[in-house]
């Protein structure tokens, strides 16, 4: 070998690597597992936005299970003293993660958006058209980044695999193709850290319980440090330089503790209820409807907004007032409790 032995031997941190996420991972699977059991009793309430949030689960096992074996063969040791086949094996399981990882991501904030959905339906229809968006953006991007992915080398195993006359992109090209999408996960973390926040302020709801709603939906914030600090450690991706796999280890640390919060915080409001009952053990009162009076439907002409009553009453069947303050107070505080009921279950 024309390398120097470094000089704190044959070491590595993939296990060290390894026991940090896992910590994490086991913090976001602790959190799925609550959201499903307060989504199946008393009765299934699961819908598409557990779905999809189950799917970003499977694939992150999938991503987990990859690293724990690039660690096994070697990852995080110094490259000098690996041997090819190492290298060959680490690098197929980093290309494996490389394709699943950011569909863990666009899984989770799909499941976010779908939850938001349930209640647009109710209150925030001028919120559809944003929410579509951002689910078809990020399906666009995971798909945008996958197809990146399949040809940065021509032929594709060259990805992982020492192969001759094969033609892959040089390291700028690499770092541009990994700060965009670094940059798309950080714009869509804070997004979808911040949207949720004017939902929840609009509803008729106590102070305390609005604010703890919008603590748990934005835990996602803490995605978004991971993702600035996944962008920051990018620099060392650069599979030409001599101790690469030493390296690249706390980039896919920040990669991977990016994942764990971000499927973490789309389970975290599901949590409002045990929360609610832990808060009220501790003297907190349990969160009440706030009570909204109604105008009347039979308020005298003095009334500032004046009714105009329109239609026959044959059969006994009532006029209908347009314009008034108590029918457009009622129709917003039936919108509301459509929506709180959804949350009820948040």
């Amino acid at each position: 070998m024309n390398q120097q032995a470094p000089p704190d031997g044959n070491t590595t941190t993939g296990p060290k690597a390894l026991a940090i996420i896992s910590i994490v991972f086991a913090m976001a699977i602790m959190f799925y597992s609550l959201r499903i059991y307060t989504r199946l009793r008393p009765a299934n309430k699961l819908d598409i936005s557990d779905y999809f949030i189950s799917g970003a689960v499977i694939t992150e096992i999938i991503v987990f299970s990859a690293m724990v074996a690039a660690v096994t063969k070697g990852f995080g040791r110094h490259n000098y003293y690996l041997t090819a086949k190492d290298k060959v094996n680490i690098f197929r399981c980093l290309f494996c993660i490389e394709v699943l990882g950011l569909w863990v991501l666009s899984l989770a904030r799909i499941s976010v958006a779908c939850m938001l959905l349930r209640l647009d339906k109710a209150m925030f229809a001028s919120w559809k058209v944003i929410l579509w968006i951002a689910i078809i953006f990020q399906l666009g991007a995971a798909f945008g980044s996958n197809i990146c992915q399949l040809i940065r080398c021509h032929p594709l195993h060259a990805m992982w695999d020492v192969v001759p006359h094969a033609k892959c992109w040089d390291p700028i090209e690499s770092w541009i193709y990994g700060y965009v999408f670094a940059g798309i996960s950080i714009g869509s973390d804070l997004t979808f850290a911040i949207m949720p926040m004017f939902f929840v302020w609009k509803l008729n709801r106590p102070l305390l319980e609005r604010i703890l709603i919008t603590v748990l939906m934005a835990l996602g914030l803490l995605a978004t440090g991971a993702a600035v600090l996944k962008l920051y450690y990018l620099r060392a991706y650069n599979l030409t330089v001599n101790d690469s796999l030493r390296i690249m280890v706390v980039l896919f640390i920040w990669c991977r503790i990016e994942e764990f919060v971000l499927i973490a915080s789309a389970c975290a409001p599901f949590l409002k209820s045990p929360v609610e009952q832990i808060l009220n053990r501790f003297g907190v009162p349990m969160f009440k409807n706030k009570t909204r009076e109604l105008n009347s439907l039979h308020s005298t002409n003095s009334n500032s907004n004046r009714r105009h009553w329109y239609g026959s009453k044959k059969d006994g069947a009532p006029g209908r007032a347009e314009g008034s303050d108590g029918e457009a107070n009622l129709s917003g505080v039936v919108g509301e409790q459509v929506a709180l009921e959804e949350l009820r279950h948040v």
